[in-house]
């Protein structure tokens, strides 16, 4: 760089001097904000943000307003969503410019479909077949004689609405079947 000085005398000299390095940092400015989701229970539900500025960005996941640990990236899954997990989720995006917050994004459950047998038949071989509808998630089956000494017959899990089960004994006089969501 020159620069025109003037010395005692008021000579006007030029001095050059060595070459500066001039950084400039860029806060950070979120481009696409967390979406809000709605899942059923036991499912995963990840939020995302996209974010630029002058690296290294840094990330802070909050739910309902306080900081989620070891929640420092550009995205948060919460893992086999709950009731207790529905609620605000936003990130602090910062770096050594400066920082901003997301907007707030909501996780929403959605209600499970009433669990029910929809139907009960007798196989061309003895066996029962129960056709069982409730949505996704992890069952029990239990079966009795008397209505009092429930045993578990099987557990299963299952991603679709409804499912079948066949009863592996043939030919029973009398047997009571009932299905409850494991928790």
């Amino acid at each position: 760089m020159a620069a025109i000085v003037a010395d005692q005398r008021g000579v006007s000299r030029s001095v050059t001097s060595s070459n500066a390095l001039l950084t400039v940092l860029v806060p950070p400015v979120i481009i696409t904000q967390p979406q809000s989701i709605a899942v059923a229970a036991g499912s995963n539900a990840t939020f995302t943000v996209i974010a630029t500025g002058t690296v290294p960005l840094e990330y802070q996941w909050r739910f309902n307003g306080t900081n989620l640990a070891a929640a420092t990236d550009s995205a948060y899954t919460c893992w086999n969503v709950q009731a207790e997990n529905a609620g605000s989720y936003s990130v602090v995006v910062s770096n050594l410019a400066g920082t901003v917050a997301s907007s707030e994004a909501e996780l929403t459950l959605i209600p499970s479909a009433p669990l029910q047998i929809d139907w009960i038949r007798l196989t061309p071989g003895g066996q029962i077949q129960l056709q069982v509808s409730g949505g996704p998630g992890d069952y029990t089956l239990k079966v009795t004689t008397n209505l009092v000494n429930w045993e578990a017959l099987t557990n299963l899990t299952t991603a679709g609405p409804s499912f079948q089960f066949l009863d592996a004994e043939t030919n029973l006089s009398q047997r009571y079947y009932r299905v409850q969501r494991l928790p």
